[in-house]
């Protein structure tokens, strides 16, 4: 159940956050083509309201970190990361390989002398928004 809380919110604020009314959606990339080694950047807020970006590397695609989900364990040597490493409040911050969107940050492990993270696939976060909800509430006439 916290899990699926994390990807939800992760999905929203990537989702929601990326796209403006007249913007599409980024380009993605798979999940399948992730491999260990890979370098790429990510964005997020460090101070202020403007977002910054910083590099990162694939450690490994761990499977089913999470029932039937997995993630893609990511390490940074940036220094704007050098003395916090991957911080609670990162959450749902984009990460992008070859300047497509792979997966959104979501795990932050601490205690580890290298800055160490978990990052949830887009692939899951759009089949997460693929699934149908429930009709919308009605009231009772009375």
């Amino acid at each position: 159940m916290r899990g699926t809380s994390r990807l939800l919110a992760a999905a929203l604020v990537v989702i929601g956050g990326v796209t403006t009314a007249n913007a599409a959606p980024p380009e993605t990339y798979p999940l399948a083509k992730v491999t260990r080694g890979q370098t790429g950047y990510g964005m997020t807020t460090f101070a202020g309201n403007t977002p910054e970006k910083f590099t990162f590397e694939v450690v490994s695609v761990v499977k089913n970190f999470l029932p039937k989900q997995d993630i893609i364990l990511v390490k940074s040597a940036d220094p704007k990361l050098a003395v916090t490493g991957f911080w609670q409040g990162m959450s749902g911050s984009p990460l992008y390989i070859d300047d497509k969107l792979v997966c959104a940050f979501s795990y932050g492990f601490r205690f580890n002398k290298v800055a160490l993270g978990g990052c949830t696939p887009i692939d899951y976060m759009k089949k997460d928004g693929e699934i149908a909800r429930r009709a919308a509430v009605t009231t009772a006439k009375g």
